[in-house]
């Protein structure tokens, strides 16, 4: 679980297992300060030690409030990735971010 201030996002890869060059998506679920969250979502991934992104553009959809499935995800090198989410909010955007390896 991710935390930034009154946020909380969880997710999940499909399948669980991720690898280089085979696609997964996400599975999203996201409270904010008054329950599940229902704004805006924007989801990427970079290789911060590369200085380089994904080669693709994952579509973002909200499946039900608070719940969201990121498809069309690819990491097309092994090492360390790191998923970051944008959070729209009436307050501005919210940030999180996670660091995963790849094999």
């Amino acid at each position: 679980m991710i935390v930034e201030g009154a946020h909380r996002l969880a997710f999940a890869a499909a399948p669980p297992d991720i690898r280089a060059g085979a696609p997964f998506d996400l599975r999203i679920s996201i409270c904010g300060p008054e329950g599940p969250f229902a704004g805006g979502l924007a989801v990427d991934a970079d290789m911060p030690a590369h200085g380089h992104g994904m080669n693709y553009r994952p579509r973002v959809r909200m499946t039900a409030p608070g719940h969201f499935v990121a498809e069309g995800l690819m990491f097309h090198m092994r090492g360390a990735w790191r998923f970051r989410f944008s959070l729209a909010t009436p307050l501005g955007t919210v940030r999180l971010s996670q660091e995963r390896s790849v094999d």
